[in-house]
């Protein structure tokens, strides 16, 4: 059963009609954070972070929630892993690389759970504020007519 959530959740990030995009923006990320000149490494990374949160939003309703999570503990696990190759001497120059694979897998699962769950917080939310408004705009009208008696 592992198995075939791995395949599920691997399936579901090349299957994604942005796919190439993320690969782009996570490509512009990695140049970025493997730069030495001051600058433009932080534009480059920044640009390439930005981007790849902004290709991984656009399809996020889209996006089944079922396999979510074995995508989200897979980019932490490797986000983990990169962080322990930092800090062998040769293998450490790959800790960049591999610890922006691991967020590109957290953003892109993510942020359908936080959309799709949060979409009904939120609608419950706004509807509270839209009533609470409404009843502020009833009681100022009551209490104006009321007045001019």
């Amino acid at each position: 059963m592992a198995n075939n959530e791995n395949a599920d959740f691997m399936d579901s990030l090349q299957s994604d009609p942005n796919f190439i995009y993320i690969l782009i923006s996570a490509a512009i990320w990695v140049i970025g954070a493997y730069m030495f000149i001051p600058v433009l490494d932080t534009v480059l990374t920044t640009i390439g972070f930005a981007a790849t949160c902004f290709t991984t939003a656009i399809t996020a309703l889209k996006r089944p929630t079922a396999t979510a999570w074995p995508g989200v503990i897979a980019g932490v696990v490797i986000k983990i892993v990169a962080s322990l190759i930092g800090w062998i001497p040769i293998l450490g120059l790959l800790a960049p690389l591999i610890s922006i694979a691991g967020s590109v897998l957290i953003l892109f699962f993510v942020v359908p759970l936080a959309i799709q769950q949060g979409e009904e917080i939120l609608g419950e939310t706004l509807k509270k504020f839209q009533d609470t408004k409404e009843e502020a705009a009833g009681e100022e009208e009551t209490t104006t007519e009321s007045g001019t008696e």
